[in-house]
């Protein structure tokens, strides 16, 4: 049978605190889906330092030996990592001002979806372009992995409406297409681990651009981005 943690060593203010702040993120659960920057900001104040404040509080009240902590506490960390990593940049900037004098800021629009028509989808002509005169083999091996289906009629039903141009394939097109702009010190940072196609198309990259972490997922809505190399 799994045991309670024991709660930590806080004073009465600390309690008062840790169960107010708790009750500040309970009310996140009736935020619409775009709420106002304010709000939003406010919401990742209060999860910024939570791993700091209220860490052994929320695996006391929450977690046992045997059972972790619910999914929703790892959502608020993540939440949090949105407030720290604007102090992190500008610290980066205070030791390192070489790599960011001068700078130019532009707001750039991300790119709109590529619009997909199933009809023009092809199983044959996509493995002709990848394996050439393999393709009778894949198609044999593909009909086996998809239980036998017609493969082409499995591919097209599969394939999205829209394609998107991932974070990372943005910022790659935006400076192959601003050769001008491009900055002395590469480093582009994203959020995320980037996918497996975005992780192949960069290292392969006329400028040798690097991923920090790859988690190897492919995803069918994947397209490259506008180039001008």
């Amino acid at each position: 049978m799994s045991e309670k943690r024991p709660l930590p060593d806080v004073s009465m203010f600390e309690m008062e605190q840790f169960l107010s702040w708790l009750d500040s993120i309970a009310r996140m659960d009736g935020l619409d889906r775009f709420p106002q920057p304010e709000l939003l900001a406010h919401y990742i104040k209060l999860a910024r330092d939570v791993k700091h404040n209220y860490l052994e509080l929320l695996n006391a009240a929450f977690s046992t030996d045997t059972i972790r902590c619910p999914k929703w506490i790892p959502i608020i960390f993540k939440l949090g990592q949105y407030g720290i990593a604007p102090r992190a940049f500008i610290q980066l900037a205070i030791e390192f001002p070489g790599l960011f004098n001068p700078m130019i800021v532009n707001a750039i629009a991300a790119p709109a979806k590529v619009p997909l028509q199933r009809g023009d989808v092809s199983l044959g002509l996509a493995l002709q372009r990848l394996v050439g005169e393999n393709q009778s083999r894949y198609v044999s091996c593909l009909t086996q992995v998809w239980g036998g289906t017609d493969p082409e009629a499995h591919f097209r039903h599969q394939c999205p409406d829209a394609l998107a141009i991932h974070a990372e394939m943005q910022l790659a097109g935006f400076y192959d297409l601003r050769v001008e702009r491009t900055p002395s010190f590469w480093f582009i940072g994203v959020s995320k681990k980037s996918c497996y196609l975005c992780d192949r198309f960069l290292a392969i990259h006329p400028n040798s651009l690097h991923t920090s972490a790859c988690h190897q997922k492919l995803y069918l809505s994947w397209v490259p981005p506008p180039t001008g190399q």
